[in-house]
């Protein structure tokens, strides 16, 4: 299963993050203390803070505004990765962090952007907790399984509710949009919508939690034959964040639930390139959403 989101973190954070394998991703979100000198984040290899420590991500901003890379194995740490491109954190200033593990190399993004790779020094499934400590506060941490890592083209953070947001490409056919939200205690369901330039929806995404079900659908004058099948047990629940992502191909619109894939919905409306708007329903907290 995959595992859940943790939210409003208190630092020092050490938690299991059940391994580390190629094509999972790690995600933090945060804000930079105004005060802050610097901060880490780390992949180790147990609780104990002598923990050897397989990824070392430690930006410094009292020292000429670097981004620090090591290892420590057997208690000792090994060299230095100090060259740093662009420097992306700012006092006072939201961020995130990426970090995709693949077969040879962690893959780090820094909002939205890729910044730097970090070839393993030690074996990727060594790997048992993710530490983070420092000038920051943490809004969320997300745990994420794909079967790659989406370079993300633009990013809508904390939307208003029942807010409609334009979709950054011109065709949105071959990109993906992932939602990150939780459902409002006393909702009972919420809907995401794709809109074309009519103000039509072609792609109804609506959870029911009072049915148990997520209920696929379009309104194009009308609504249309309703789709209810799921591959499992209904896979949301309210006390928990959930990770929607939807993938639009010349067939249709692929969803995955927090890593999982749930089904396909067929284009109903054509052609692809007038799907011009994303529209998500008030029941539902938005932390972010991505188009990639």
């Amino acid at each position: 299963m995959t595992q859940p989101a943790l939210r409003n973190v208190t630092l020092p954070l050490t938690t299991h993050i059940n391994g580390m394998y190629p094509g999972r991703i790690i995600t933090v979100n945060g804000v930079v203390r105004p005060n802050a000198n610097r901060f880490s984040i780390n992949l180790q290899t147990g609780f104990a803070d002598n923990s050897d420590i397989a990824l070392h991500f430690n930006p410094r901003f009292n020292e000429g505004n670097i981004v620090v890379r090591n290892s420590r194995l057997n208690g000792q740490w090994q060299g230095e990765e100090r060259e740093t491109p662009k420097f992306q954190f700012r006092h006072g200033q939201a961020f995130e962090v990426s970090i995709l593990c693949n077969e040879n190399k962690y893959k780090i993004s820094v909002n939205g952007k890729h910044f730097v790779g970090f070839k393993h020094r030690m074996p990727f499934y060594a790997v048992s907790h993710l530490k983070i400590q420092g000038g920051i506060q943490v809004s969320n941490v997300a745990f994420l399984t794909e079967n790659q890592f989406p370079p993300i083209m633009s990013s809508l953070r904390s939307p208003s509710p029942g807010s409609t947001v334009g979709i950054p490409f011109r065709n949105i056919r071959d990109h993906s949009v992932h939602i990150i939200g939780k459902m409002k205690p006393q909702a009972n369901r919420f809907a995401i919508n794709f809109l074309n330039d009519e103000g039509k929806i072609v792609f109804h995404l609506n959870p029911r939690f009072e049915e148990r079900v997520i209920v696929r659908n379009a309104n194009l004058g009308g609504w249309g034959p309703e789709e209810r099948q799921l591959n499992d047990e209904f896979p949301m629940a309210k006390n928990s964040p959930f990770v929607f992502d939807i993938a639009v191909n010349k067939q249709g619109y692929h969803v995955k639930l927090n890593g999982v894939p749930q089904f396909l919905f067929n284009h109903r409306f054509r052609p692809i390139n007038r799907v011009k708007c994303l529209q998500v329903t008030d029941g539902a907290f938005i932390y972010e959403i991505l188009f990639y």
